[in-house]
């Protein structure tokens, strides 16, 4: 039911989903779905959740750099598969104003950072990374290429994207670049903080 979900998604109008298109592309009575989730969005939630998990797990492979490759790898072949590229280019362009569709993708990817940002507490934990890094800037300048490759150039990404991404933010991170600031920080004084930052060695 998951992938049937998935499907849909990547194919279908979102205002076109219905439990009912979902089920008989599962090839299951509607009644079935429906002792589980009474609403679209439930069903599409869970097909996301587990889909994230099997495809793009959390690494912990001992060392920043190799969690970030791990990670990054992990987005590079789930976007060079029609239906990971079909479900991102969704959630990514098509989950955008107030709407299901949008309300879903925060949900999710608000789910995404928070499960991913252990990996950046125990690159600090390991005296990796500064102090104060921002996870949700690191994951997001982590991906950022590797989606440019597949949404926008339309290039299946690949292993040596992945390994470019993660190296590119480790120097960036590592240089004080993702340090969090508080919601009353200016722009004038992250513009000095970027000034005053050493080059990387």
């Amino acid at each position: 039911m998951h992938e049937a979900a998935l499907v849909e998604l990547a194919t279908r109008p979102y205002d076109a989903i219905s439990v009912e298109t979902i089920a008989r592309r599962a090839g299951v009575h509607r009644a079935t779905l429906y002792r589980r989730w009474s609403t679209v969005e439930g069903v599409v939630a869970a097909a996301l959740g587990e889909a994230a998990q099997d495809r793009i797990p959390v690494p912990d492979e001992g060392s920043l750099e190799a969690d970030l490759v791990a990670l990054a790898g992990a987005l590079a072949r789930t976007l060079s598969d029609p239906l990971g590229l079909g479900v991102m280019r969704v959630m990514v362009l098509g989950g955008r104003g107030p709407g299901p569709l949008y309300a879903l993708g925060q949900q999710f990817w608000r789910g995404r950072v928070e499960g991913m940002s252990v990996i950046v507490r125990r690159a600090v934990d390991r005296s990796e990374l500064p102090v104060r890094t921002d996870a949700r800037v690191l994951l997001g300048a982590l991906a950022a290429p590797i989606c440019y490759q597949a949404l926008v150039v339309g290039r299946d990404p690949d292993a040596g994207d992945a390994l470019l991404a993660a190296r590119a933010t480790i120097v960036a991170a590592q240089a004080g670049l993702f340090a969090e600031h508080g919601p009353a920080a200016s722009s004038e004084q992250r513009e000095r903080e970027l000034q005053n930052t050493p080059e990387p060695g």
